[in-house]
């Protein structure tokens, strides 16, 4: 069960829904327009790709992730890119309530104070607006 915290149009989430065997993967975005984004590219999804939605999920919240329930997921992956001190509180305090959470990962790295995990691998990956971007995977 993977979740996209700050999810944006879903590129993320539909991606890992077309090519994993997830059984559900949900973003939570807060900005509305995007969230709307998100939905249609969806419901293109769904027509595209009907059979890939038997006993699976691709949903979007349209919330703040503070009020969000990610109590269900074993992934949370964020972008992050652009997230202060407070927000990573904010996040952290989240997955402190996802009981069955085993990866946390980030675009930018946790802070130190934040980060409780057992250990930490970085990937670089790459993507359209940086030819340096690292992924931060944490591991519970």
């Amino acid at each position: 069960i993977i979740y996209d915290l700050g999810s944006g149009t879903g590129k993320f989430c539909n991606q890992i829904f077309l090519q994993t065997p997830a059984k559900k993967v949900k973003g939570i975005e807060i900005i509305n327009s995007r969230y709307n984004k998100a939905i249609n590219i969806r419901d293109l999804v769904i027509n595209k790709f009907p059979s890939r939605f038997n006993k699976r999920e691709l949903s979007f919240a349209n919330e703040n992730m503070n009020i969000a329930d990610i109590s269900d997921a074993t992934i949370i992956y964020t972008c992050s890119t652009c997230f202060d001190e407070a927000l990573f509180k904010l996040i952290i305090s989240k997955v402190n309530e996802a009981n069955n959470l085993k990866i946390l990962i980030s675009l930018k790295k946790l802070p130190e104070s934040l980060n409780n995990f057992s250990r930490m691998e970085i990937v670089d990956i790459p993507c359209t607006w940086s030819k340096n971007t690292k992924a931060h995977i944490y591991y519970k």
